[in-house]
């Protein structure tokens, strides 16, 4: 069945359909980023069909045939663009400072630490992360300090045993059925 005419043309070079099919069967390559050389091999390799019969044969959505066409056409690559919205104000190393003096002050300050509530820490920190450092509106590394010092103040004066609601026999019986 032959569709209207596409506007973006899907031609490979030998060696880019070669990287692609590497990249499609490769047992370490991301399961989206081998869907999307999938795409593309099929685009070119079936000019005349329709973005739906590709995403048929495929198993996904026109609009991600069509997205992943344009997008080839215009970059040559499979990569994601940048994701939009406000970039993160902290970077991966004022992150670590900040986590690595969390914990200092929790095992400093603290008349007792998450441990000893049966919080795993990385529990712990997930709350932390949730509660105080997800806003990122921090204008320096001092005043993040300060504010988990109070954090971690006020939650030593709320904090509660958690109460799971699983069992493990109810856990083991649920993955049984699975």
């Amino acid at each position: 069945m032959i569709g209207r005419q596409k506007t973006y043309r899907v031609q490979l070079t030998e060696e880019e359909k070669k990287l692609l099919q590497q990249q499609a069967l490769a047992r370490k390559t991301g399961q989206s980023k081998a869907r999307r050389a999938k795409i593309i091999i099929k685009v070119e390799e079936n000019p005349d069909w329709t973005d739906a019969q590709i995403a048929g044969e495929i198993g996904c959505s026109s609009g991600l045939v069509r997205k992943w066409r344009k997008r080839w056409c215009q970059t040559r690559s499979l990569e994601e663009a940048p994701r939009p919205g406000r970039p993160c104000l902290f970077q991966a190393i004022v992150k670590a400072q900040a986590t690595a003096f969390a914990l200092r002050v929790a095992a400093g300050i603290a008349c007792s630490k998450p441990t000893d509530f049966d919080i795993p820490l990385a529990r712990w920190f997930s709350i932390l992360q949730r509660k105080l450092l997800t806003p990122n509106d921090f204008p320096d590394l001092n005043t993040l300090q300060q504010r988990i010092t109070d954090f971690i103040i006020r939650h030593n004066d709320s904090a509660q045993p958690i109460k799971w609601s699983y069992t493990v026999a109810q856990m083991m019986e649920k993955f049984a059925t699975n």
